[in-house]
C-alpha cells in the first residue's frame, strides 16, 4: 500500500509594477502586485531594512480658536494672548514668541515657540507639524484649538468641545493631533470623533491625556513658558504630545473632512485653575494608500524603492503569557516585539470586564501605523475567558514592532510584564510592554499572539521620478519705511503655476491700500506693511494644480522702526532781533539687524523771527 503527500511550495513573486512620477518636491505613489494574491512589502533598499509605511505629513486644517502665544512688550493681560487670565493652565502661565517682554527693560527670552512655526515630531518619524502664526502684540491669531472640562462651580469662557476641519479632505490611515494638555483632575480622557466626507463617523473614545510636565514620550519641547509676572522659565519641560487617532480599515478608502475633539466629563471645580485643558496644536496624517501601494516621503529627487513578495506559509504558533490580573481604562496599551523571520499576525487575545469594541494598531520601529483594524465587537467576558481579533497582517522580519489596543468598553485585562516572552518556535520574542508609544513595564493587553510564518521573495525596484518643477522667484528681500506699504510680487513666470499662497500671514494685505488683510488665498501678489520694526521672513507656496507641480521660495524683509523728533528752543518766548537756537532731537530706536538706538541733533539760529510766530522744521 503506498499514500501519497501533496506538498505545496510557495514561491511569490512580484508580478507587475507601476512606477510615480511628479514634479517638484513631493510624495510619490509607487505600486505593485504579487502572485497569488500575496502582500507586497517596501523598502529603501534592495537588501535588508525595515519595511517602510506611508509617510506621515502636516494637515492644515481650520477651527482654532483661541491664541495662547504671547507677543510684544507688556504684561500678560496686552493683545496678542486671548484669555491672559487663563492662559494655557488655568492661572495664567502663557507660551510665548521671540518677542515677548514683560516689561520694556526685560531681556529678550532664550526658549520659545519656534520662529519658522515648524515643529519635528519626536515621536512620528519624518513628521514636521506647521503652527499657525503666533500673532502680534496688537493682532491675535488663532493657533490653537481650546476646549475644558465644564464644571458645576465654574463656567469657562471656553468650550468643552471643538471640531478641526480639514482644508483639503483626503484618506488617511491615522491621524495625529500635537496637543497640550493640563491636567489638574486626572484621569483626563479625550473623545474624538472622525467626520467622512460621505458624512459618516468613527468614534474614538476614551483617549488619554498626559499633563503638560511629563517627561515621557513628548512629540515635541523645549519652548518654555512664561510666568504670569514675566519670569521666562526654559528647561525640559513643558511638553507637547501626539494624541494617535487610528482610521479603521473600512474608513481608509474615505475621505476625513474633519475631527472633533471633546472633553466628556464634568468637574467641580470653582474657579479657572480646577479645570482640566486641552490645547490642539497641529495636525499630521498618515496617508492611506490601497494594498500593494506605498507613497513615498517628500522627496526632492529621483529616488528607487524596492517591492518585496510575501505570502503565507510555514509554522504556526501562539505566544504565551501570564494571564491579566486587572482592568483598565487606559488606551493604546500593548507590546513591543522582534521578528526573527517574516510572518502573518493572525489574531491576538484580549480580556475585557465591559461591552464594547476594541481596534489594533500595528506599528513600525518609528511610529507608522502598518495596520489598523476594524473596530471588533467584544463582551464582558472577564479575566477568565480569553476574546479573539482576527487580523491576517504579513509582517516582514525586523526589531521594534508595537502593537496596541484601543476599546470603548474601558475595562481590558493586564498584569506586571514578565519579559523577554518568546512568540513560539523561534519566529519573534516580545521585549517590553506598551502605553502611548512608549516602552513600559506592564503587560497591556494584548495576547496569546498567533503567527504563521511567511515566505518572501526576490525584490524588485521601482522607481519614483522627480522633475525639477519651474524657477519660482519673488520680490528681494529689502528694507521698508515703518507704517509704508511694499508691494511683494512673483517675479518669475507667473503663468508656470496657478495658484500662490503666502505665510505667515500676520502683516500681509490683498490690497495696494493695506486695508483688506490677507488671509491667506490665492494672490500672485501681496502687500506688506507695519507698524512695528523688526524682520519677517515670508514664504511663497506655488503649486500647478494641473500637474501638481509645486515650489517654495523665502525673501525676508526689514521694516525701519519709527524715528521721533523732539524740537526745543534755547530762548522761548522771544521777540524779534532776539537770537534763537532751534535743537531737533532724533530718536532713531533699534532696526534690523537689532543694535543699540541713537540720538542725533541739528541746531537752526534765526535773529529775525517776529513775534508770536514760529518756524517750521522740516526734519
Amino acid at each position: 500500500m503506498s499514500s501519497e503527500v501533496l506538498v505545496v511550495v510557495n514561491n511569490p513573486t512580484v508580478t507587475s509594477t507601476t512606477p510615480g512620477t511628479r514634479c517638484g518636491t513631493g510624495v510619490v505613489t509607487l505600486s505593485a502586485t504579487a502572485n497569488n494574491g500575496g502582500d507586497i512589502n517596501w523598502f529603501a533598499d534592495p537588501t535588508g531594512g525595515v519595511a517602510l509605511t506611508n509617510p506621515t505629513i502636516p494637515v492644515p486644517v481650520t477651527g482654532y480658536n483661541n491664541d495662547i502665544v504671547a507677543n510684544g512688550v507688556g504684561t500678560n493681560s496686552s493683545l496678542g494672548f486671548t484669555y491672559a487670565t487663563i492662559g494655557v493652565d488655568g492661572a495664567g502661565y502663557l507660551f510665548i514668541d521671540n518677542t515677548y517682554k514683560y516689561a520694556a527693560a526685560n531681556a529678550l527670552p532664550t526658549c520659545f515657540m519656534p520662529v519658522n512655526k515648524l515643529a519635528p515630531s519626536a515621536q512620528t518619524s519624518g513628521l514636521v507639524y506647521e503652527f499657525q502664526d503666533y500673532g502680534d502684540d496688537v493682532t491675535l491669531v488663532n493657533n490653537a484649538m481650546s476646549i475644558v472640562n465644564q464644571s458645576t462651580g465654574y463656567v469657562s469662557p471656553l468650550p468643552s468641545s471643538g471640531t478641526l476641519t480639514l482644508t483639503t479632505p483626503a484618506s488617511y490611515s491615522k491621524l495625529v493631533v500635537l496637543y497640550e494638555s493640563v491636567v489638574n483632575t486626572a484621569p483626563m480622557l479625550v473623545d474624538a470623533t472622525v467626520t467622512f466626507t460621505d458624512a459618516s463617523t468613527q468614534v474614538i473614545n476614551g483617549n488619554t491625556c498626559v499633563n503638560w510636565f511629563t517627561v515621557s514620550a513628548p512629540a515635541y519641547s523645549g519652548m518654555g513658558r512664561a510666568t504670569p509676572t514675566g519670569a521666562i522659565q526654559c528647561g525640559t519641560t513643558p511638553n507637547m504630545f501626539e494624541l494617535n487617532l487610528p482610521i479603521s480599515l473600512a474608513n481608509q478608502s474615505k475621505q476625513v473632512a474633519s475631527v472633533t475633539l471633546s472633553l466628556p466629563a464634568v468637574l467641580t471645580g470653582v474657579n479657572a485653575f480646577n479645570m482640566n485643558y486641552f490645547h490642539a496644536m497641529a495636525v499630521g496624517g498618515q496617508v492611506a494608500t490601497a494594498p500593494g501601494s506605498f507613497t513615498t516621503p517628500i522627496i526632492s529627487t529621483t529616488t528607487t524603492y524596492y517591492a518585496e513578495p510575501a505570502s503565507a506559509g510555514g509554522s504556526n504558533q501562539i505566544s504565551t503569557q501570564p494571564a491579566p490580573t486587572t482592568t483598565t481604562s487606559t488606551q493604546n496599551g500593548g507590546l513591543r516585539f522582534n521578528l526573527n523571520v517574516a510572518v502573518t499576525i493572525n489574531s491576538i487575545q484580549v480580556f475585557s470586564n465591559a461591552a464594547g469594541t476594541a481596534t489594533v494598531t500595528l506599528l513600525n520601529p518609528s511610529g507608522g501605523v502598518m495596520f489598523t483594524s476594524s473596530a471588533q465587537s467584544i463582551v464582558n467576558g472577564g479575566l477568565s475567558s480569553p476574546q479573539t481579533l482576527n487580523l491576517g497582517w504579513s509582517v516582514p522580519a525586523g526589531t521594534g514592532y508595537r502593537i496596541q489596543v484601543a476599546n470603548t468598553g474601558n475595562a481590558l485585562g493586564y498584569a506586571t510584564g514578565v519579559f523577554p516572552q518568546p512568540m513560539g518556535n523561534g519566529v519573534g520574542t516580545i521585549v517590553s510592554g506598551l502605553l502611548n508609544g512608549a516602552d513600559n513595564t506592564l503587560h497591556y493587553f494584548v495576547y496569546n499572539i498567533n503567527t504563521t510564518a511567511g515566505c518572501l521573495g526576490s525584490r524588485v525596484a521601482v522607481v519614483a521620478t522627480v522633475t525639477p518643477p519651474p524657477a519660482l522667484t519673488i520680490t528681494p528681500g529689502t528694507t521698508v519705511c515703518n507704517n509704508t506699504v511694499q508691494a511683494l510680487s512673483v517675479t518669475s513666470t507667473v503663468g508656470d503655476f496657478d495658484v500662490y499662497t503666502w505665510s505667515p500671514v500676520t502683516n500681509l494685505f490683498e490690497d495696494v491700500a493695506a486695508t483688506i488683510p490677507y488671509t491667506g488665498g490665492n494672490f500672485s501678489t501681496v502687500y506688506l506693511k507695519s507698524t512695528t520694526g523688526g524682520s519677517f521672513a515670508v514664504t511663497c507656496n506655488a503649486l500647478n494644480t494641473t500637474n501638481q507641480c509645486a515650489n517654495v521660495t523665502s525673501q525676508v524683509y526689514s521694516v525701519q522702526s519709527l524715528i521721533t523728533a523732539s524740537i526745543t528752543s534755547d530762548n522761548n518766548p522771544s521777540c524779534a532781533g532776539t537770537d534763537v537756537v532751534l535743537t531737533a532731537n532724533l530718536v532713531i530706536p533699534p532696526s534690523p539687524p537689532i543694535g543699540a538706538g541713537a540720538t542725533t541733533s541739528a541746531t537752526y539760529s534765526n535773529p529775525s523771527i517776529a513775534c508770536g510766530r514760529i518756524r517750521i522744521c522740516n526734519i
